[in-house]
Order: structure tokens, then C-alpha cells, then sequence
């Protein structure tokens, strides 16, 4: 639906239908009536503010539906699926049935709007998307949320808060299953290297490629890093409870052929070889000398 029928649509009950006293009719009527021109002039900000004022006089269907109309032209989809949403659940039918395409704004909607649940196996964390506080958990149910790049941080005392960038796709249902790790008893190690790709693994369980983060136990661990073309790289370090720490590993590449051992005796013993055959085809020898018949042998003969 186009910006221009966006702002065009909207819904009024007719005066005969009030049953509040004239006063307080006329000034829910007067709000809406502003509402509506401040809607249809671009100046959404201002429409929802005189809806709002209307729906506090009175809990008139039709501005539930107004004020969905005037967030979505701010641009937050998220309220104006909750407001479309309460219209569409308790509105009566014959106001319902003024607005024809309904179902298809629905949809429209919620291709941008994030579904976010998330489950955390601490109680009491706080849960944040961004800036926006969520709440505490366990969280009653999934959120609603604006599509896009965004960081998820949960956290609470006494342990390592869960952060992590991720993308969110408009229209789907996004799932995290977080766990916080106590700072009594484990720690973080974040193993990096220059080599993109290069996989490790800690006390010879496989954890991922770097950059990875890893939770683990206080004490001594073996950290070893390998990638095709390099030579595997190990480490061990000591790593105390509630400690963050960065391991940077250098992976060395293999020898070129020019520098293994075995090229260089092979080689040797190759130049040896050639050297003695030049020296049998190219110099004379003295007569009588070998297994040959005295004389005088000249390259060209093979032996």
C-alpha cells in the first residue's frame, strides 16, 4: 500500500452513535477531527498525539486502528502491529468491515516486525536488544522487535554477560538460547589468529574456526590451531577463575621444498652424480688403468 493511501485511510463513528455526554463527545470528536488533518498533511507526530488524546476521552475502535495508521507512517512497525492487531481482535464487525483489506495490512506489517524469543538458564538477567531494555528473566513470552543489524546482551551479577551481534530478518522468528557462564568458576578465552580460517581446538575439542570465544573451566588447558598449508601451533596456558583472556597464535607455513633437509641431501648426492659422470665421460685415464683395455677412453663412451 502506497505512503498516500497510508495516510488517507482512516475511521470515524458517527455522533449519533455516542453515548458519552456532549462535552466530552465534542472533544474526542475535535481531537480525532485535528488528528485526521494532521494525518492526511503529513505530520503523523502530531496526528498520534490528538488520536491518543481521543482514545483517553473515549475507547472508540476506530482510533485503535488510527493510531496503528499513524505509527506505521513514524515507521514503527512494531506499535502498529500491536494497535492493528487490538483492532482486529476487538473491534465490531461492522467497523471491522470498513476496512476491507485488513488481513493484507496485517501482512504488510509484520514483514517488518522481528519475533524474538529468548530463553536463558539464569533467573533475574536483564535482556537487552540495542539500547532497549526487555526485561528480566525468564522473559513472559517473545518480544517484538525492528528488523536489521542489532546486538543481543544478557547479563547479571556475578557472571559473563552473553553478547552477540546478530541480524534480524523482518517477518521471521528468531530463537536464542543463552547461557551464563558464573565467574566462580570459568573463564573466557578468545583465541585469535592472522590466518582466516584456522580452526581450534581446546583440551582436543574442536570449537570453532578464529576468531572463537570459549568458556571453560579455571585451571590448565591446551589450545592447538591448524589450517591447511600451516603447521599445527599449540599452547598451553593456566587460566583463573572469572578471567578474561586473548591468546593470539602465530601459525608458521610449511617449508618451500628448498628448505627441507631431504631436498638438499638429495640434491647433494644428485650433483655428486652428475659430476662423477662428467669427470668418467670427459677426463683420460691412465693407460692400463680399469677394467678397459689399455688406452685412452674420450667422452662419449658410456659405461
Amino acid at each position: 500500500m502506497g505512503l498516500l493511501a497510508l495516510l488517507v485511510v482512516w475511521l470515524s463513528v458517527p455522533r449519533t452513535a455516542l453515548a458519552d455526554p456532549p462535552a466530552t463527545a465534542d472533544a474526542a470528536a475535535d481531537a480525532k477531527s485535528r488528528a485526521d488533518d494532521a494525518l492526511v498533511s503529513g505530520r503523523p507526530s502530531e496526528a498520534l498525539a490528538l488520536y491518543q488524546k481521543a482514545y483517553a476521552i473515549r475507547r472508540d475502535p476506530a482510533l485503535v486502528y488510527n493510531m496503528g495508521r499513524a505509527h506505521q507512517a513514524l515507521g514503527d512497525h512494531v506499535a502498529a502491529l500491536e494497535q492493528l492487531e487490538q483492532f482486529a481482535a476487538s473491534a465490531p464487525p461492522d467497523i471491522k468491515a470498513r476496512v476491507p483489506g485488513l488481513d493484507k495490512l496485517l501482512a504488510e506489517v509484520r514483514k517488518n516486525v522481528v519475533t524474538v524469543s529468548i530463553v536463558a538458564d539464569v533467573a533475574g538477567a536483564t535482556v537487552r536488544i540495542q539500547d532497549r531494555i526487555i526485561g528480566k528473566t525468564p522473559l513472559p513470552g517473545p518480544v517484538r522487535v525492528k528488523p536489521g543489524p542489532t546486538v543481543l546482551i544478557v547479563e547479571k551479577e556475578g557472571h559473563f554477560a552473553y553478547e552477540r551481534a546478530v541480524v534480524l530478518q523482518g517477518g521471521a522468528l528468531s530463537t536464542f538460547d543463552v547461557k551464563l557462564a558464573s565467574k566462580q568458576t570459568t573463564a573466557i578465552l578468545t583465541v585469535r589468529s592472522a590466518v582466516v580460517g584456522a580452526e581450534v581446538s581446546v583440551d582436543g575439542k574442536r570449537e570453532g574456526m578464529v576468531p572463537t570465544e570459549v568458556v571453560i573451566a579455571a585451571g590448565t588447558h591446551e589450545v592447538e590451531l591448524t589450517h591447511s598449508g600451516y603447521r599445527k601451533a599449540r599452547s598451553s596456558l593456566v587460566i583463573a577463575a572469572g578471567e578474561r583472556r586473548t591468546l593470539d597464535v602465530l601459525l608458521e607455513g610449511d617449508a618451500p621444498i628448498t628448505k627441507k633437509w631431504w631436498f638438499w641431501t638429495g640434491l647433494a648426492a644428485v650433483a655428486i652424480g652428475t659430476t662423477v659422470t662428467i669427470i668418467a665421460l670427459t677426463t683420460e685415464r691412465d693407460p692400463g688403468a680399469g677394467s678397459v683395455a689399455p688406452g685412452r677412453i674420450s667422452a662419449g663412451l658410456s659405461f
